[in-house]
């Protein structure tokens, strides 16, 4: 019933503006042919004119009332297209299950891969294997195609040709967990504890697990701002957070599930360099705790703690080895100079 509105509404909103205006241009004319027929004076005028603005305020407030109502009713709208449009999808409609299979090693391996930007290649015949126990970093100047490369791999973006796979390891059993975490550079939090926050997409809460995810990032429970300990809610009205709070609590969500394939992308640029390094220590402890850990990195810190080094130029690994060979390369000083 809310949808069958919104056109209807539209022009409900259109028609009161356009009256509005029309009425306020009609008594303008009609007070100019009093004027000028003698009937009123010019103080009576103005106090018509007078009384009239004060209207026009209350009117215009109206206005923003009803425009402000109709942005929310176009905004659930969409919102409305998107559940119908995921109401029929499945995973299989959104990336194949061939892509995950069991391996001696866990391990994630891109094969000639391509992906499209426009017309142009943002990732051009990328070959590489990502394997568990390594720290990777990938570093390249804005537009290089790091981007293209992750969302690529997380099945957001269509790929040209080449492959991507999944490989898990034959000794261990993932499926009550998830096989792929990610953090982007905007870190979303949302409306809930701060235990919900660190456990999320989970509805029961290991309350141990979160705080020992939460003390592995920096996070100390303050009492004086915690005040309802990890139940404290985060959000408008109640605990705001800091952008370097926030990443550490997007980062003890990584720690938290430990899933076998994790991609971050520049997680510690609102760190201080100390708890940036923490969290790096943390970062390589995922990956020799059996998981495949590839960063995106902006600074030379990320860099600096990476086992292994790929610098990406014009959508090409252009140089991929180990830390000490790649740091002192023409290509990766072209990026941090």
């Amino acid at each position: 019933p809310l949808r069958l509105r919104f056109p209807l509404y539209g022009q409900s909103v259109i028609m009161i503006e356009a009256l509005g205006v029309l009425a306020i241009c009609i008594a303008v004319g009609v007070a100019f042919l009093e004027i000028t027929s003698g009937r009123i004076s010019g103080a009576v005028a103005m106090s018509f004119f007078a009384s009239l603005a004060l209207f026009a305020q209350s009117a215009t407030k109206l206005g923003r009332y009803f425009n402000s109502n109709r942005e929310g009713l176009a905004a659930a709208d969409r919102i409305f297209r998107v559940i119908d449009m995921f109401g029929g999808a499945s995973l299989n409609s959104v990336r194949s299950q061939d892509i995950f299979c069991k391996s001696d090693q866990t391990a994630l391996i891109l094969t000639d891969l391509r992906v499209n930007y426009g017309e142009k290649f943002a990732v051009n015949r990328v070959s590489q294997k990502f394997e568990a126990g390594k720290l990777y970093c990938i570093v390249g100047s804005s537009g290089a195609g790091k981007s293209s490369l992750f969302a690529a791999i997380l099945g957001l973006r269509n790929i040209a040709s080449g492959s991507i796979k999944y490989e898990l390891s034959n000794r261990d059993d993932f499926r009550d967990r998830f096989l792929i975490s990610y953090m982007p550079q905007q870190v979303p939090t949302f409306p809930g504890s701060v235990a919900q926050n660190v456990a999320y997409p989970d509805q029961t809460i290991d309350f141990s697990r979160v705080e020992t995810a939460l003390v592995a990032v920096g996070w100390t429970i303050d009492k004086r701002r915690l005040k309802n300990g990890l139940q404290t809610i985060v959000g408008a009205g109640e605990l705001q957070l800091s952008g370097g709070e926030a990443q550490r609590l997007q980062l003890a969500r990584l720690i938290y599930h430990k899933s076998p394939f994790i991609l971050i992308d520049e997680g510690t640029s609102a760190l201080d360099p100390e708890l940036e390094k923490q969290v790096l220590v943390q970062a390589r402890e995922l990956a020799k705790s059996g998981s495949v850990v590839v960063m995106i990195a902006h600074r030379p810190a990320a860099a600096d703690s990476a086992d292994e080094l790929i610098v990406m130029d014009q959508g090409r690994f252009s140089m991929v080895g180990p830390r000490s060979e790649v740091m002192v390369s023409p290509e990766f000083r072209r990026v941090f100079g």
